[in-house]
């Protein structure tokens, strides 16, 4: 039963980090744009993407162990750097090219 209070937990903080840091990454601060910039020059975005979510899975169970944390808030913990993840490899080319700064 543990287990799927964190998958639901997982899925629902996912959206809901997903949802806040999209938003400040359009607002002013573009706070993710750097990142995805970078991001955006390399090659191998996949396997980049699959081995920091690797490292995430394992962080937020290390954080989990040491701290003895219930499963909730490892799904929280999940959830939030998979809301980080895909954010900073979402592609915003329609941003770039409204600010002028992707070359096609």
């Amino acid at each position: 039963m543990n287990n799927v209070y964190a998958f639901i937990s997982v899925i629902i903080s996912a959206i809901i980090f997903g949802i806040i840091l999209d938003a400040v990454n359009k607002s002013r601060l573009k706070l993710f744009v750097p990142m995805q910039r970078l991001i955006g020059r390399l090659k191998h975005k996949k396997a980049l993407k699959i081995a920091i979510f690797i490292t995430a899975i394992f962080l937020s169970v290390t954080i989990k162990e040491f701290f003895n944390l219930n499963y909730i808030v490892f799904g929280t913990l999940v959830g939030f750097f998979s809301a980080i993840i895909e954010v900073i490899f979402t592609n915003n080319d329609a941003d770039h090219v409204a600010s002028g700064k992707l070359k096609k």
